[in-house]
């Protein structure tokens, strides 16, 4: 039975299915290919359409989470698991870094609208990744009355999926702002700010791997200051510019090159030459 939530997550999504097939038939797509997804037949503009089909398919999952959860129903799940009343929740426990990153990214998404498509375009995706993992951890916070199986579900669902993105999302950051960072200072700067972040890196590796009882709060607090202070570097190098870099010369010592017909190849070439020069 699928519940008042759910109603609507399908609704939006066979919404979003026909405005696929309208929009991929208006644009020269097939009746039958933009139906079959393009298994037969075309699907005319593939960008838009292929947006609208994976709005619907974000929106069925979510209806059908929804319907399965019964909207986080307590008194629902409680009657599923025979209870005669849902246990109290106790209120989330310690402070939520997830409002700050939120803020963090959407100052570097409208930056990057205006500076580079870069850091929009990384910005976004720290926008999106923010926005689930703070409704994710909202939602485990009361899945149920304790909060160490609270904690234990969130990461149950969450570690396969942000354990790489963090690292590639990390690394990713990292590169991009020390090359705005490279790309805006002198050459001898670019080599010393290069041995520093080096230096940092390893010096900050070092102490986690040689206190390995260091809190989680601690070292999660030194990732988010670096990245900080890559972020902000990148954006005001970005916003700076880069470096201005002369075109390299080629000279050419001693005599002229000369080709096989006598004409000169550092000089252009003459459109004026004769046909009966070349034959003397």
């Amino acid at each position: 039975m699928t519940t008042t939530a759910s109603k609507l997550f399908f609704g939006g999504a066979v919404a979003a299915l026909l405005s696929a097939w309208v929009y991929g038939w208006g644009t020269g797509g097939g009746l039958t290919g933009v139906m079959l997804l393009g298994f037969k037949g075309g699907v005319g503009e593939l960008m838009g359409y292929t947006v609208l089909v994976a709005v619907s398919a974000v929106l069925a999952g979510t209806g059908v989470a929804t319907s399965v959860l019964r909207d986080a129903d307590p008194e629902v799940q409680a009657a599923l698991v025979r209870l005669d009343a849902p246990p109290a929740v106790p209120a989330p426990a310690g402070a939520s870094y997830w409002p700050a990153l939120g803020a963090v990214a959407t100052v570097v998404t409208m930056v990057g609208l205006v500076a580079s498509p870069v850091l929009f375009v990384m910005g976004a995706i720290l926008l999106v990744a923010v926005t689930l993992e703070w409704m994710v951890t909202a939602w485990s916070e009361r899945a149920t009355g304790d909060p160490a199986v609270n904690r234990q579900i969130r990461n149950r669902l969450m570690y396969p999926v942000e354990v790489p993105l963090a690292g590639v999302l990390a690394i990713g950051v990292l590169v991009v702002a020390v090359s705005r960072v490279f790309l805006t200072l002198d050459k001898n700067s670019t080599s010393l700010i290069a041995v520093v972040i080096g230096a940092v890196i390893l010096a900050s590796g070092f102490m986690i791997a040689y206190r390995p009882h260091l809190p989680k709060d601690a070292v999660a607090a030194i990732v988010i200051v670096g990245a900080l202070v890559a972020l902000a570097a990148g954006i005001a190098a970005a916003a700076a510019g880069s470096r201005s870099i002369e075109p390299h010369e080629e000279e050419h010592s001693g005599a002229p090159l000369v080709g096989p017909l006598g004409t000169s190849l550092d000089a252009p070439p003459d459109a004026s030459l004769d046909l009966s020069e070349l034959t003397q």
